[in-house]
């Protein structure tokens, strides 16, 4: 019996080794371990080498994984088709003939064939525009073609007097001539700034002031920028301490001091340095900023009225002065140094420093109702007071011009416009509206720029305005981006 289970044993024993012997045999299979035999002296051999390096081997049209300087083995006795690829160049074809047992080599240096080379064909509108080629000059001018250029990627750049320079990557190919066609921005009335065509960081523009330096200061959906007529500088509130980055009003004051007003906190530049003084109002919601006849600065928010006259912050609210409107949309100041605000409910506010005067539907006498929600604001050199009323009912909104000529209000044939901002310089009294830019004559329109009538205006909606020392128009244009429209053309 136990000779029995011995021999049941054993069998089992030799079954299994059978097993793993088989198991291990089958795994080293799936795994190609064998030394590569030499090749036969009956083989033949092409070793191909390129001046450049670096194209792609196919044999007769298959690609071969190899890379030049390389060589191609195990080649029968026959006749094979040789092609060189590699990006940007035109394929070279050849023709090899093998014999077993040699080496042909197939050398080829690109740099010598002419045919290797491309050319750009340079034209623009207007023809005349120098070309620079990868930053160096050309000196020539469109249009010309440029030869014998080495496959690549070149940048190519056009310039002429009063238009905008503009460049593009131009691809250039062996043997094949590349057309590089633009027309160039006529730039000697208009010049817009888009993100598209310059550094201006967003082309969302709210605001716009210049300083004595003639830097342009502009409040933007993206925070506050300087622009120096070459470069642009975004102050945020990620490098900076500006408390949000919508900036929604910009005072240059007599001392040179940039007051930037956001939606949430007031900041003022001064000598370099910025300097958030947003504890010191009543809302952090900024509307509007002026400085009036002796250097005070006044600010309205949607939480009252502030002024700051260098050492000492006062607010007026309903809960402490007579104001009857909180929220202040927008401030002007008179030749006699009142305040005038425009409310978000109550109409139009006068503030002399110690009492209010408002003027609404019951007393402007007005032969029909204009809204009472004033949003923009200004008095002009002959002390005459616009308003921007707009009325809204049922969701529809609509706007009126009103005016005070220091005796009586009357309506401005300008309905339906929408009004954003008055600006005055000069004998120049612009209105910025939802349809484009007003030049006034009094109280008729004298001219009007459009977005459909004028290249450089992207959008019809005018934020605000400003001339610099230069004479030059600057408008901030909502989503179209700055915009110059230089001295003499307006």
């Amino acid at each position: 019996m136990l000779n029995r289970f011995t021999h049941i044993v054993n069998t089992i024993k030799f079954l299994l080794s059978i097993l793993l012997l088989y198991f291990v045999t089958s795994c080293e299979k799936e795994v190609f371990n064998e030394v590569e035999k030499p090749a036969s002296p009956v083989n033949g051999k092409i070793c191909i080498n390129t001046n450049p390096s670096g194209y792609t081997i196919f044999l007769d049209d298959k690609n071969m994984g190899l890379i030049t300087p390389d060589s191609l083995t195990w080649l029968n006795t026959g006749t094979y088709k040789i092609t060189l690829r590699k990006k940007l160049f035109t394929d070279s074809v050849f023709t090899i003939d093998v014999v077993g047992g040699e080496k042909t080599s197939l050398d080829i240096d690109y740099y010598k064939n002419p045919g290797s080379y491309g050319k750009i064909l340079c034209y623009s509108y207007p023809i005349g525009a120098s070309i620079t080629i990868n930053d160096s000059s050309t000196k020539q001018v469109t249009p010309y073609t440029i030869a014998n250029l080495w496959p690549g990627n070149y940048k190519v750049k056009y310039e002429y007097a009063n238009h905008r320079a503009d460049s593009s990557i131009v691809s250039v190919y062996g043997r094949q001539t590349q057309k590089f066609s633009k027309t160039l921005i006529d730039t000697s009335v208009w010049v817009n700034y888009l993100t598209s065509n310059s550094s201006i960081p967003t082309n969302y523009i709210y605001c716009v002031a210049n300083d004595n330096e003639n830097n342009i200061w502009i409040g933007s959906g993206s925070g506050l920028i300087k622009f120096t007529s070459k470069n642009w500088q975004l102050y945020s509130s990620t490098n900076s301490v500006l408390p949000s980055n919508k900036v929604t009003s910009v005072l240059v004051d007599k001392n040179n001091n940039v007051w930037v007003g956001t939606n949430a906190g007031i900041v003022v530049y001064s000598n370099g340095i910025l300097k958030d003084l947003s504890s010191n109002l009543p809302s952090g919601d900024v509307t509007s900023i002026i400085e009036d006849k002796t250097g005070n600065i006044w600010i309205g928010t949607y939480g009252g009225l502030t002024k700051y006259d260098g050492s000492t912050w006062t607010s007026y609210t309903k809960s402490n002065s007579k104001i009857q409107d909180n929220q202040v949309l927008s401030l002007a100041v008179d030749s006699k140094n009142r305040i005038w605000t425009g409310s978000y409910l109550v109409g139009t506010g006068v503030f002399d420093g110690t009492n209010w005067t408002y003027y609404n539907n019951s007393n402007m006498g007005l032969s029909e109702s204009v809204g009472m929600r004033v949003n923009a604001i200004y008095v002009d050199d002959a002390d005459n007071v616009w308003c921007s009323n707009v009325t809204s009912s049922s969701g529809n909104v609509s706007y009126k011009a009103t005016y005070f000529n220091g005796n009586s209000w009357s309506i401005v044939p300008f309905n339906g416009y929408g009004i954003n901002s008055f600006y005055q310089k000069g004998n120049n009294f612009l209105i910025g509206t939802n349809s484009g830019l007003a030049f006034m004559n009094g109280t008729a329109i004298s001219k009007m720029f459009t977005a459909s009538g004028m290249p450089g205006l992207v959008s019809p909606s005018i934020a605000s305005m400003v001339i610099d020392l230069n004479g030059n128009l600057w408008i901030a244009n909502y989503s179209g981006g700055l915009v110059k429209l230089k001295k003499g053309n307006y």
